[in-house]
């Protein structure tokens, strides 16, 4: 068998606009991750952005990513940069938010 090779990832830049008034502390949470300015969550983990892989995308329709350098995806869609008051914040607001093409869902 030929042995597969393994192109390098392609890094690309993204460039989101965040909405503070529809859902703020999203909003807030999201920003933080992307600075890492939080430094590490109650398990240990960087709260940031920076080394996450992005597993799926589609040019032109979908993005899907930020599980945390980890590698534990129940781990890192479970934390946040507000502890455990996360679950309280109204992700209804996200969903509206999140219907036009280029929006990201929090």
């Amino acid at each position: 068998r030929k042995p597969k090779s393994r192109s390098p990832p392609m890094v690309r830049r993204i460039v989101i606009h965040l909405l503070t008034e529809v859902n703020p502390k999203a909003a807030e949470n999201f920003r933080c991750f992307c600075t890492g300015e939080k430094g590490n969550g109650t398990s240990g983990y960087p709260l940031r952005y920076r080394g996450s892989a992005i597993p799926y995308a589609v040019k032109g329709c979908d993005l899907i990513g930020g599980y945390l350098p980890d590698g534990d995806s129940l781990t890192s869609m479970t934390e946040s940069t507000y502890g455990a008051n996360h679950s309280k914040w109204d992700h209804n607001r996200s969903l509206i938010a999140a219907r036009r093409a280029g929006m990201v869902l929090l």
